[in-house]
């Protein structure tokens, strides 16, 4: 009964926390016990003021003045990867062949839409809303009188210089879009709110100054009870199973990439780029208009046409080198008071360069985003906070002098000998090491100023590890997440251009994870964060609107995992001297409390567990019974049971003083039900065992291996060898 009881109330807990996870694009949140949760598109659209300032921000990223020296660029780049994907062999050992452009060309401008007669729609505008949020966003006349807000732009706040575009305007779009969803979607009433708590999933490369703003919408706007922070990437590891791995998180307008390890975030490896699927979109848009796009009235910046590009290329795009030739594809195009359509058209390589863009950035100058500067994380000391009077600079002072008096004290006692440890190197931040040298940005940049593609991304960021040990568990396993890149093969490119990139000494084995556990790689953050406010050790994670209200932004030095565990493990691989034993306790005051041990006399080790209400593992009667664990389990019997059956046929014949027939002609003479009862009993084990051994011989094979797939052999097994029984049974 007390199992029954935990569990029911550990279901109870998760579905009492909420887990947030905002993005450029969608906006993914539900309860921690859902299996998936809500996705919403992350806009909202505010009715504007009469004679008030127009603005939109679009579905895609903007594309850049197509100037002569642009389009030659572009050219250039889209030659250099059709030559690349011309030199790839396909698994037949032949060499690719592609469809020339003008033949692609030729047909698309033969072809002709085809006017279905379905009804036409009319745009949301006259319900006469002040604000609307999510998809409905999208059913707006673009030349209506509603301004458009994406609150996240490039994986941070959008803030800008227009209207909307301030940090109180962008805080209370999220509070709106949020709070729409906890109410209609979720179904939580507003008085309820201070029941639940809050997961929120923060960007590895984050601002203390938001951070601030996130907690205090969370606690003092929307009024969770409490909440904690997570960054994506160590969410991602969490929500994959993996103890480590270096994340790529290819978003809708960002791709960053950081080394995990242990729930810990390597500070140095962080970086993140300023495109993504968006980019790409607009990448196979301009590919699309060189083979004549059918559809000639497309508007990229028109929200319901960005749509369907987005669409197009999920459902085009593809790295499949076997996949030769122009491909004949259709599509539906339905707008608003607008008859509905049908295309067909013929696309070829393009479907493999937009997709490759990532990792040949020349083509990202469509939209300017290869040229932006790569983002890293900012020291401490360049994000002062008001709040957060300890700064990096008063830290270090003062660990600086505490430590110089703890040397003379030791060296005055006899007890130290000379050391020579660099001030510089005393580490006073949980964010990092404020005297460490600078990250040079520049690894990540081309020559000619140009971002590197993903794949050099990836080896600069492992490159950037502090040991040799943790660098090759890194090129180990790379961990693909996010919605921007989610294209068949990718992952096989990436690791053959790593294969070729990485240095000689870490290539012993690379393992590329795009869908672990068969999850959408879109929700294995949300997923991961999910599984970690479930866990008790984040017990002391959780931060409460009293504290919150008490010591603001400092509070965050102990609550925050991110921000005091890569502090503590820098430090402890990093200083083993004595010298560094007294920086570390300048650095931070350790106090220990001696406890009394609960130990009762004569009480035996498994009464003071069942008294204190520990857990016992193993232990099934906290397990939940599972198809493949019964089915192994009953094979496992059936073998006993048919070596009981055989032993006992064999010592019978030898031991019974009548022979065969005599014991044939008593069965004979039992009942119906019952000799059918009997023959059924031994025709089972034998034919379970039979159908289920096949099945096993498949596995063996490498068959019939995932998760869907064991569960479809098992049901099939069983029906299987209850007809083969009986089938025995009637003989």
């Amino acid at each position: 009964m007390s199992t029954v009881k935990d569990q029911s109330e550990h279901q109870n807990h998760a579905q009492n926390i909420i887990v947030i996870h905002p993005g450029s694009h969608y906006l993914r949140i539900g309860r921690a016990s859902d299996v998936n949760p809500v996705r919403i598109l992350h806009a909202i659209a505010r009715r504007r003021k009469p004679g008030g300032e127009t603005h939109r921000d679009g579905l895609l990223p903007p594309v850049v003045e197509k100037t002569k020296e642009l389009l030659q660029e572009l050219e250039d780049g889209r030659l250099q990867i059709t030559h690349t994907l011309q030199s790839c062999v396909q698994s037949n050992g032949q060499r690719r062949y592609a469809t020339p452009p003008q033949q692609i060309a030729a047909f698309n401008r033969r072809s002709q839409p085809e006017v279905l007669p379905d009804g036409q729609t009319d745009w949301c505008d006259k319900d006469g809303r002040d604000v609307v949020i999510g998809e409905d966003v999208l059913q707006l006349n673009p030349n209506g009188e509603y301004n458009v807000h994406f609150p996240i732009r490039r994986g941070e706040l959008n803030l800008h210089a227009g209207v909307g575009g301030s940090l109180f305007a962008v805080m209370s779009d999220l509070q709106s879009i949020w709070e729409h969803v906890l109410h209609t979607r979720l179904e939580i009433k507003p008085s309820d709110m201070k029941h639940y708590r809050a997961v929120l999933v923060i960007p590895d490369i984050y601002n203390r100054a938001h951070l601030r703003e996130y907690v205090t919408l969370l606690l003092n706007q929307i009024g969770f009870g409490c909440c904690f922070l997570v960054q994506d990437h160590v969410a991602a590891t969490f929500g994959a199973g993996l103890g480590y791995a270096c994340v790529v998180d290819v978003g809708d307008g960002k791709t960053s990439v950081s080394c995990v390890e242990d729930g810990i975030s390597h500070p140095n490896t962080r970086v993140r780029f300023d495109y993504g699927g968006a980019d790409v979109t607009q990448v196979f848009y301009w590919l699309l208009q060189k083979c004549a796009f059918p559809y000639r009235e497309c508007n990229e910046q028109m929200p319901l046409d960005g749509v369907l590009l987005r669409r197009l290329k999920e459902d085009f795009g593809h790295v499949n080198l076997d996949v030769c030739g122009s491909v004949e594809k259709s599509f539906t195009v339905q707008h608003p008071a607008t008859p509905k359509r049908h295309y067909t058209l013929q696309v070829g390589d393009e479907a493999m360069v937009a997709p490759l863009s990532i990792f040949y950035t020349e083509l990202l100058a469509i939209t300017g985003a290869n040229r932006t500067a790569p983002k890293t994380q900012n020291r401490c000391s360049s994000q002062p906070h008001p709040e957060d009077c300890f700064d990096a600079e008063y830290i270090r002072e003062t660990g600086r002098r505490n430590k110089d008096n703890l040397e003379q004290s030791a060296i005055d006692s006899g007890a130290l000998a000379n050391t020579d440890a660099p001030d510089e190197d005393l580490v006073v931040d949980g964010l990092e090491q404020e005297r460490e040298a600078k990250s040079n940005d520049r690894d990540y940049l081309l020559p000619g100023g140009q971002l590197v593609g993903l794949d050099q991304a990836v080896i600069q960021s492992i490159e950037r590890c502090p040991t040799d040990e943790l660098k090759r568990k890194m090129y180990s396993c790379i961990l693909i997440v996010g919605g921007g890149i989610k294209f068949a093969g990718i992952a096989s490119w990436l690791q053959s251009q790593l294969a070729r990139k990485i240095p000689a000494a870490y290539r012993s084995e690379q393992s590329i994870v795009s869908s672990p556990k068969d999850m959408d790689p879109e929700i294995t953050s949300w997923k991961g964060a999910a599984v970690m406010s479930c866990l008790e050790s984040v017990v002391e994670l959780w931060l409460t609107e009293p504290e919150w209200t008490r010591y603001g932004l400092r509070i965050l030095r102990e609550k925050a995992v991110f921000m005091w565990n890569a502090c503590r493990r820098t430090l402890l691989q990093g200083y083993q001297s004595t010298n560094a034993a007294l920086s570390l306790l300048a650095a931070r005051t350790i106090v220990l409390k001696p406890v009394q041990a609960d130990v009762r006399p004569g009480e035996s080790h498994d009464d003071r567990n069942a008294r204190l209400k520990r857990p016992q593992s193993p232990h099934l009667t906290i397990y939940s019974f599972q198809l493949t664990s019964m089915l192994s389990i009953t094979h496992r019997f059936t073998g006993l049971a048919l070596t009981g059956y055989i032993t006992a046929l064999g010592l019978g014949a030898l031991a019974m003083p009548h022979d065969a027939t005599h014991y044939l002609t008593m069965l004979e003479g039992l009942s119906a039900p019952t000799l059918i009862a009997l023959k059924f009993t031994m025709a089972y084990p034998f034919a379970y065992h039979t159908v289920n051994g096949v099945r096993h011989l498949f596995w063996d094979m490498g068959k019939f291996l995932t998760i869907k797939e064991v569960y479809t052999t098992g049901y099939t097994m069983l029906g299987v060898s209850g007809v083969l029984a009986g089938l025995l049974t009637a003989l």
